[in-house]
């Protein structure tokens, strides 16, 4: 274990550090706001050194990768003794996720102000990599789906997983639920890894994902296929 543990951000930035360095340095993010700047900021430095070069992939790549997902069975997310719920590892899977429903954009150069995409992004990898989010599961035929929400950000991530193929003429919608009723927060359209990152408004406490229409309706007009609780 380093003894400076200030000095850990760069080597946690880039996932390099042992789990007992992991759980300490993360103890030591919530209470210092000088390492989680530093560590946001050298994070996006290296997603954009990462991507600085863009190649295209052969033609024949997109076609050879669905097929060895459709013949390989995929690992459960990996859950820990105390609580049940999924270890960190989760979280850097969906940082990936993430980047992949915006995959193919080139990143802006210098000078350049990044595009909404980027900058979508970047905002949905603060979520899931926030030293205080949260990973909470759903239910029914979307068991699959997860939400991860930051406190500190007052934001959520809702990937979604596990849930049946629709129709063109349908669309799964999250909606955000209080005392209020239901609000939408958008819809979950991405074909990679659909996810949806909102605010969460004062007083909800739940967040449910409906099938409705193309284009999504005003309010639910079908019983939730998951409800995950956010208290």
């Amino acid at each position: 274990m380093n003894a400076d543990v200030h000095t850990l951000t760069g080597a946690y930035a880039l996932d390099a550090v042992s789990e007992t360095e992991r759980i300490a340095f993360e103890r030591h993010l919530a209470d210092c706001a000088t390492c989680r700047q530093e560590v946001f900021e050298l994070r996006e430095t290296a997603a954009r050194l990462g991507v600085a070069s863009v190649v295209d992939p052969p033609a024949l790549l997109r076609a050879a990768v669905l097929d060895g997902i459709a013949r390989t069975r995929q690992r459960p997310p990996i859950v820990t003794a105390e609580d049940g719920r999924p270890a960190r590892r989760w979280r850097r899977w969906a940082v990936a996720a993430a980047a992949a429903v915006v995959a193919g954009v080139v990143m802006a150069g210098p000078g350049q102000t990044p595009d909404p995409a980027e900058r979508y992004e970047a905002a949905v990898g603060s979520v899931l990599t926030a030293p205080d989010a949260v990973t909470l599961h759903g239910t029914g035929s979307g068991a699959g789906t997860r939400v991860v929400v930051s406190r500190a950000r007052g934001e959520i991530v809702v990937l979604a997983a596990g849930l049946p193929a629709l129709d063109p003429a349908r669309v799964y919608q999250v909606w955000l639920i209080g005392q209020d009723g239901p609000r939408s927060a958008g819809l979950l359209t991405g074909q990679q890894a659909p996810l949806v990152l909102t605010a969460i408004p004062q007083g909800a406490d739940r967040v449910g994902i409906t099938v409705e229409p193309t284009g999504g309706s005003a309010r639910p007009t079908t019983p939730a296929v998951t409800m995950i609780s956010l208290v």
